[in-house]
């Protein structure tokens, strides 16, 4: 037993030493990683104007919706009274062409 004595403790040592290694490298990757999760400001800085101008865009589509919407609508509003304006010159043109002038 005495023999196997300085093996079994090499062992140890030297399993000891790889858990150590092992753990160190696992704990610098996890610093890496988190790090990573943490924006600069200047990041930060440029995330809120990114938001900003989303919103802006958000608002001017929404602006640019309401407005086709009222030009579509008047448009159509335009074709109804032009319909009705070649309706009267039809009836006009009709009683024209049936109009005879009183004869002096």
């Amino acid at each position: 037993m005495s023999d196997w004595l300085p093996i079994i403790i090499g062992g140890g040592l030297a399993g000891a030493g790889l858990a150590y290694l092992i753990a160190r490298a696992i704990s610098r990757k996890l610093r890496e990683i988190l790090g990573r999760r943490e924006r600069p400001k200047h990041v930060e800085k440029t995330a809120t104007v990114l938001d900003a101008m989303m919103s802006l865009l958000e608002q001017q589509r929404a602006l640019s919706h309401e407005i086709t919407d009222s030009l579509e609508k008047r448009a159509q509003e335009l074709k109804e009274l032009i319909h009705q304006a070649d309706q009267t010159i039809a009836r006009l043109a009709a009683r024209a062409s049936t109009f005879t002038p009183p004869q002096t």
